[in-house]
């Protein structure tokens, strides 16, 4: 079982920079806003959720897959090139690292992407509560409205 899995993520020769971190107990999803600041998504999961565990175990899955390729052979103009930096510990204490070209011939494709479809599929039954939503302000009718 992992631990934690911490994935950053920037586009070459740019400022906009990601980030992805998870433990058993919390997700947060961190990426550069246009205007210089960061929008931050963070998710507590409750005591008895198994959605860190389920995360951990997609990525493990994916740490665990043939297909990494650390190399940045850069074939095609640099500034279409996302860069990543992978770090995760298993409970043991075993860090394992992978770094380079964010992409499908660079990382094991179908683990990499059923870790991060399954990530996507959790955040979006997450919403972001009632004042976003505006939860009962349309339910009143204005006078001269039917």
């Amino acid at each position: 079982m992992l631990k934690y899995a911490r994935i950053y993520l920037h586009l070459f020769g740019s400022d906009n920079k990601n980030e992805l971190i998870i433990n058993k107990e919390q997700m947060i999803i961190r990426h550069s806003m246009p205007d210089g600041g960061n929008a931050v998504h963070h998710y507590e999961f409750a005591e008895k959720s198994e959605l860190g565990c389920l995360f951990l175990n997609k990525m493990k899955d994916c740490l665990e897959a043939d297909g990494w390729n650390d190399k940045q052979d850069f074939n095609e103009p640099a500034f279409t090139k996302y860069l990543y930096k992978l770090e995760a510990e298993y409970e043991d204490g075993k860090i394992v690292k992978h770094h380079g070209i964010f992409d499908q011939t660079h990382i094991p494709e179908k683990p990499f992407k059923d870790f991060i479809d399954s990530i996507k599929l959790a955040i979006n039954d997450y919403n972001f509560g009632d004042i976003v939503g505006l939860a009962g302000f349309t339910s009143a009718l204005k006078p001269g409205n039917h």
